[in-house]
């Protein structure tokens, strides 16, 4: 929770996934998978992991390092094609 919260909290965030807080030593390490717009750039998917990463080490600052994965967020997807399909009917 003191991890997915934050990253949950980041705009451009439609999902998280696969959290894994790893110890070595002292350090605290989390690799995360962050679900965003299939439809944004690289650079905006970029931007958005940079937000979660600086979120998650400002409310633990005992985390070392934050890797995110970027993923397309399938959910996000599925509505924009019903929504699509929806307006597609409404027109005919």
């Amino acid at each position: 929770e003191g991890v997915l919260q934050p990253a949950a909290e980041v705009n451009g965030v439609f999902g998280l996934h696969k959290c894994r807080v790893r110890k070595v030593g002292f350090d605290l390490f989390v690799e995360l998978h962050v679900e965003v717009d299939p439809g944004i750039t690289v650079a905006d998917g970029h931007v958005i992991s940079h937000a979660v990463k600086d979120r998650i080490r400002i409310e633990n600052p005992s985390i070392t390092d934050v890797l995110i994965h970027v993923e397309p967020s399938l959910r996000l997807t599925q509505t924009k094609a019903r929504l699509s399909g929806a307006q597609s009917d409404e027109a005919n």
